[in-house]
């Protein structure tokens, strides 16, 4: 296995602007490093969250069904609010609310 090099400048200082703007929900989705801002925590952690059923389920983008995972941030703003319910728990909570 190659070994993995670290992120470089540029691309550190846009994951550093993207911080520093503040609010991490004003985008429409959020990728795995973007949601792991918003909710402090490492984009490892969000995604052994996601495999565990303990974050809503991500819309994926790409060819393959695995690839590009992002949260729609206006579901995360309103799963947050509800208190950050499992999974099963949250989609029922939609499917009651419509």
């Amino acid at each position: 296995m190659a070994p993995v090099s670290p992120p470089t400048k540029k691309k550190r200082r846009r994951r550093e602007r993207h911080v520093a703007e503040g609010n991490q929900l004003a985008r429409l989705a959020l990728d795995a490093n973007e949601l792991a801002a918003a909710l402090g925590c490492s984009r490892a952690q969000i995604y052994v969250l996601d495999r565990l059923g303990k974050l809503p389920r991500p819309i994926r983008l790409g060819a393959e069904t695995r690839r590009a995972p992002r949260w729609v941030a206006s579901e995360i703003t309103a799963w947050l609010a509800a208190g950050g319910p499992d999974r099963q728990q949250w989609e029922r909570m939609k499917r009651d609310a419509s």
